[in-house]
């Protein structure tokens, strides 16, 4: 999945390296790339909690309006 992603980039010569290259390459791609999916990840659950606040005290105020 990754290597055919890179490799559309043009980034294919770094994949095609040697195995023991590549092992020294992946882990820190992996790392990377698992912080910048856990900070969306944390970023998405943060704006959802922050959008059912918003929502619920709206509703509230409409009802208390009422």
């Amino acid at each position: 999945m990754i290597e055919v992603f890179n490799g559309r980039l043009g980034i294919s010569t770094k994949w095609r390296a040697t195995r023991c290259e590549r092992w020294t390459v992946d882990p820190l791609d992996s790392i990377w790339f698992g912080m910048k999916l856990g900070v969306a990840m944390i970023g998405m659950v943060m704006m959802r909690s922050l959008w059912r606040e918003l929502w619920r005290s709206k509703r509230a105020g409409e009802q208390k309006n009422k």
